[in-house]
């Protein structure tokens, strides 16, 4: 039986040990963060019936739309956990208006504590201000 393989692979997990190790605690803790915000994915609840759906493709442009505002219980947001999650938008490829929620801090009659973006290359030229956090400017 040949274990060759899985010398190199200790070797190369020691070798990114040694690399990452004088980092710090605080570059691991920074790599999860940004690996919590590069997704979102859990299941929804809510106590009416909503419909939702939206595909975002990477950033550039987002496709579906609808209205939710309940629960949402997985990574999303930038967090972990079960928590209160708002989402209402129109998605039409070249223009998009979304605003999105999560956490306890949102109320939605008050849209300053919502996050609302246009998306896509219509939207940006229309409201150049309101890019999303990773859109390319």
């Amino acid at each position: 039986m040949k274990v060759g393989w899985i010398r190199k692979a200790g070797r190369a997990a020691v070798l990114a040990l040694v690399l990452v190790a004088p980092q710090g605690c605080a570059y691991l803790q920074d790599r999860g963060d940004d690996a919590a915000e590069m997704f979102d994915v859990g299941v929804t609840w809510t106590s009416e019936p909503c419909f939702s759906f939206n595909l975002c493709l990477l950033g550039l442009a987002s496709i579906g739309g609808g209205y939710m505002d309940g629960h949402f219980a997985g990574i999303g947001g930038g967090q972990a956990g079960v928590m209160r999650h708002y989402h209402n938008g129109v998605d039409l490829l070249l223009w998009s208006y979304d605003e999105v929620a999560w956490g306890d801090d949102y109320d939605v009659e008050k849209p300053e504590t919502l996050t609302a973006w246009y998306i896509g290359p219509v939207g940006w030229a229309q409201h150049p201000e309101r890019l999303p956090d990773y859109a390319f400017a």
